[in-house]
């Protein structure tokens, strides 16, 4: 509801604001969130009537408190909490479906760290295979890790008997 008021070319109210904090169950001094809209009434109006239809409502928000002489601590509160909070729950869904294609019936043996380490390299690696190939042929050290022992904490070096 505070995002969609900026969509729908509007200021949001003290009300909606209200609202929105007994929701979300903000602890929020509603004293101070009034004089704060009070204060700020003219520019949350202007940026919301801006001809800039094509911002998004976050980029509007940044420009509400980028505008303010003294940031309104409580209204950056809330601002800031319901932006924090994702719109969808596409990016659990995605990675609930990558392990359930790399945890198959045929790999099944595999540890949760395996799975961890596969899911993060396929999820946050964004370089081609080109770049990885220069990258992993000029580091040294990482090509001599998987001939050492080090990978394995149960294997020790061994100390010959004199």
């Amino acid at each position: 509801m505070l995002l969609a008021c900026f969509l729908k070319g509007a200021a949001p109210t003290v009300q909606q604001v209200k609202n929105i904090c007994a929701a979300l169950h903000l602890n929020v001094n509603l004293d101070d969130l009034y004089d704060e809209f009070s204060t700020h009434k003219e520019a949350l109006r202007s940026i919301a009537e801006s001809s800039k239809q094509r911002q998004s409502v976050a980029d509007k928000w940044v420009e509400f408190l980028i505008g303010c002489e003294v940031v309104p601590p409580v209204l950056y509160r809330v601002v800031s909490y319901v932006l924090s909070l994702p719109g969808s729950n596409a990016f659990p869904e995605r990675i609930y479906s990558l392990i359930n294609a790399k945890w198959r019936d045929d790999r099944n043996r595999m540890s949760i760290e395996l799975v961890k380490a596969e899911l993060q390299v396929f999820a946050n690696f964004t370089d081609d295979c080109r770049s990885f190939h220069s990258f992993v042929a000029s580091d040294r050290s990482l090509l001599d890790a998987p001939a050492s022992n080090a990978k394995y904490k149960w294997k020790t070096k061994s100390v010959p008997v004199p």
